[in-house]
């Protein structure tokens, strides 16, 4: 825009200047240019300069929401694509069959907003006489209601393993939004805070969240480094793949990423290979928001990866929207990071989703996790980033997502091993 008020500001000198010069006083009568010319040439530039105006913010639309240029030509035709399987568990469903399904629960957690009294709205404090490494379950309660479905069950550390060895594994790639997401996880896996390779002061407990920056240099990011509760028949397979796409830190290559999903997923036991794998993705906010990023990077290369007929079984895939941008944003980050943007990419990616990828979460079409509403008003400790109840949070969600998806999956005739589990 200064670029093009520079321009208009000397277009409107060119034109004072052809005036003066026009000089309407010692010039003969067959040269005068009349008052009716000059007033023409400068309608003309002012013209000139709102299509320039009017170009480059349609110029801006269209980079923003470039991947909304025919969406469809990436769209999955349901009649092509490989089945979802799952595996057998010890306890049956926990959610699934109470009243809603797994699309009107991601549903109803997206419109839902956190109580007056909601756990998040403040810092989270340790459980008396338990551990600086220990959290309570028994005491934990969420801080929403959900609007149109029953509770959320709270899933206890054996239950989550139980629930998650039905799956082939569970990768979750993405920024420090995303870590966070899969370190709730990893709690409950680990039912411990103690999430470190290597010990530090400064991440302990809460200190993991808190101290993020100091702390994810050193943190487990595969459930094969952790000490979980996990037996051996229920392990879980579970990792974050840090993605940034900038700095030294760049992996911004489409095959690059695509081949430490296959080498992840070929690393499965046999056993577990032929349950679907859970892909969660959460990137945007290191890349501008870039929409078409996300598509070509990403999306795309993804579902060409996994969608031919022969590539049984198919995975279920779930894009993490971006939580709530809290109060205490630091301000030099609010004019690209501030609440309309993330909305609109949040809203963007939603549409993108729906367009090439379109089903049901049980069939493995790409659904995306919404998070803002049940986020906004969290505590936040620096403006971006979250603590223990919003990680706990988004966890016992996405495992209540897996129950109901594990139960559509087996009333859609996708249970691998109908037998026992003791004889598989």
């Amino acid at each position: 825009m200064d670029s093009l008020r520079s321009l208009t500001r000397e277009l409107s000198r060119r034109a004072q200047r052809e005036e003066d010069k026009g000089g309407y006083t010692a010039i003969p009568i067959g040269l005068k240019v009349s008052l009716t010319q000059v007033v023409l040439r400068r309608i003309a530039l002012i013209f000139i300069a709102l299509a320039l105006c009017i170009f480059f913010i349609l110029s801006s639309a269209r980079a923003r929401l470039s991947s909304a240029v025919n969406p469809t030509s990436w769209r999955v035709r349901p009649a092509n694509l490989p089945r979802t399987r799952v595996g057998p568990r010890r306890s049956p469903s926990l959610y699934h069959g109470r009243g809603c399904n797994a699309s009107e629960l991601i549903a109803a957690v997206a419109r839902s907003r956190i109580r007056e009294d909601g756990a998040s709205r403040t810092e989270h404090e340790p459980p008396a006489g338990r551990g600086p490494s220990e959290f309570d379950l028994d005491a934990f309660t969420f801080s929403f209601d959900l609007d149109g479905c029953p509770a959320p069950h709270i899933f206890s550390p054996a239950e989550t393993c139980d629930l998650l060895s039905a799956f082939g594994g569970v990768y979750t790639r993405g920024d420090s939004l995303m870590r966070q997401f899969a370190q709730g996880v990893f709690l409950l896996l680990a039912n411990s805070f103690d999430l470190m390779r290597v010990p530090m002061r400064k991440c302990v407990g809460e200190g993991i969240f808190t101290q993020g920056k100091a702390c994810k240099g050193y943190s487990v990011f595969d459930s094969a480094e952790l000490r979980t509760v996990c037996g051996k028949e229920d392990e879980p397979f579970a990792i974050y793949d840090q993605f940034w796409g900038f700095g030294k830190e760049a992996n911004t290559s489409a095959s690059f990423l695509l081949d430490k999903y296959r080498t992840y997923v070929d690393a499965l036991p046999e056993r577990r290979r032929r349950y679907s794998p859970i892909f969660v993705l959460g990137v945007g906010i290191h890349s501008a928001w870039n929409v078409r990023e996300t598509l070509d990077l990403h999306l795309a290369p993804f579902l060409a990866q996994t969608s031919s007929a022969t590539a049984t079984p198919r995975p279920l895939t779930f894009f993490s929207g971006y939580p709530a941008v809290p109060a205490n944003k630091p301000p030099t980050y609010l004019p690209r990071q501030g609440a309309a943007n993330t909305r609109q990419y949040n809203a963007d990616v939603r549409e993108l989703l729906d367009n090439v990828s379109p089903g049901e979460p049980s069939e493995g079409a790409w659904t995306m996790l919404e998070w803002y509403n049940v986020t906004d008003g969290a505590h936040s400790f620096d403006g971006t980033h979250y603590g223990f109840q919003v990680a706990m949070e988004r966890a016992q969600v996405f495992l209540n997502v897996l129950d109901t998806v594990w139960g559509e999956v087996v009333a859609q005739g996708g249970l691998v091993d109908e037998t026992i589990l003791g004889s598989v």
